[in-house]
């Protein structure tokens, strides 16, 4: 089923100079997004395109937060992507973040209980590894919260 956001998307991405050529866009049953082919795609053959001028770069995100230096890009990144979604309507990224999912599940989602199933392995050591590192990136960025952000904002 198609959907309004993703029309939008694609002429944001077109009226940018991108192109989507046999592949289509929508939503399933379960009201994910997903990408479809509409004809067969040949090896090395062009079929989308998103020009770099629109993409959210590291650099842009260090741009958007020049005091921010001591953080990684990815969690740079996040921060922009938080600050736009903040926007709106008002943002340039709009018809991008407005067909992002609401909620991505992963094991960094995972309670005890989950836990218990992968205990004694090599994901279970990267996946407290990992927390643990989001937690720190996390303390470190309530102490440097950009204006007009919440600890809310950056609950990811």
């Amino acid at each position: 089923m198609t959907d309004p956001s993703i029309n939008a998307y694609l002429d944001w991405i077109k009226s940018n100079g991108g192109s989507f050529e046999k592949i289509e866009l929508k939503k399933d049953s379960q009201g994910e997004g997903c990408v479809y082919t509409t004809d067969t795609v040949k090896e090395n053959e062009k079929f989308a395109t998103v020009p770099f001028s629109i993409c959210i770069t590291e650099k842009v995100a260090r741009n958007a937060f020049p005091t921010l230096t001591g953080f990684s890009g990815r969690v740079l990144q996040s921060l922009f992507l938080v600050q736009q979604k903040n926007l709106g309507k008002k943002s340039f990224y709009f018809p991008y973040i407005n067909i992002l999912p609401k909620k991505i599940v992963t094991a960094l989602h995972f309670d005890e209980n989950d836990m218990n199933y992968i205990k004694k392995t090599n994901l279970e050591l990267a996946l407290r590894e990992r927390k643990t590192a989001l937690r720190d990136d996390f303390d470190k960025l309530l102490k440097n919260l950009p204006e007009g952000m919440s600890k809310e904002d950056i609950k990811w």
